[in-house]
């Protein structure tokens, strides 16, 4: 009934999915087999050749892609069987993790993160070392500079710092060391004044160009703040 063609009474071809045996049967394609001489004798990806067979470990039901239910003990993950980050499983448990990740004492593998302290059951991080925070994706990075943080983002900064929404981060226009508490050293046309860089007579500055100019000071043809006193 799965014979598409006939020749002197003999099957010739198959329907999709069937292929012809050895007995000039159509027999249904097992998946990921790739059949030469009525047998199959290799497998497509990602199945395993094993003596005339197509497998995939743990897959416990299979279709033409690959794996679509798994052992209990494993997951599934792009129609294979697996546990999550790991690359060598055996026995059900496993032996090696993919690069960046590491076993702990369960078996399981856990993101490489030498700055965090605290873990809970679910190996996520819940505390980093001082000096350290926990990010969006849940690893340890280093604190940023001015940063008030909200939900593991930097959301607003503190004074003298101000906010670059676009980097979510905090800066001083003309710094070029930062410590905690604002800038240590400023380029060469800013003067350093209570931790933050000012250009001379300026009020607020951005890239080396002065925005606005400080009380009692206008901008002068050049671009640069002098004393109103000048224009009188």
């Amino acid at each position: 009934m799965y014979c598409t063609k006939y020749q002197q009474g003999v099957c010739v071809s198959c329907c999709e999915n069937y292929y012809l045996d050895s007995d000039r049967a159509c027999k249904p394609v097992l998946p990921g087999c790739v059949y030469q001489n009525y047998q199959c004798v290799s497998c497509t990806a990602p199945f395993q050749y094993y003596q005339g067979q197509c497998l995939i470990d743990g897959c416990l039901k299979y279709n033409k892609n690959g794996c679509v239910a798994c052992d209990s003990r494993l997951k599934l993950f792009n129609c294979v069987c697996g546990l999550p980050n790991c690359k060598t499983i055996a026995n059900y448990q496993c032996k090696e993790c993919f690069s960046g990740y590491q076993l702990d004492q369960k078996g399981e593998c856990i993101i490489v993160d030498p700055y965090c302290t605290v873990r809970n059951s679910a190996n996520q991080c819940l505390q980093c070392k001082d000096g350290y925070r926990l990010n969006k994706n849940g690893i340890c990075s280093t604190l940023k500079f001015g940063c008030n943080y909200v939900d593991g983002r930097c959301t607003s900064c503190r004074a003298p710092f101000t906010y670059v929404p676009s980097a979510e981060s905090c800066e001083i226009d003309g710094c070029l060391e930062y410590f905690l508490g604002g800038c240590s050293k400023c380029a060469s046309d800013y003067s350093l004044l209570y931790n933050t860089c000012k250009l001379p007579n300026c009020l607020i500055s951005k890239n080396g160009k002065c925005l606005e100019c400080d009380p009692d000071y206008i901008f002068r043809s050049d671009g640069k703040c002098v004393s109103k006193d000048e224009f009188c």
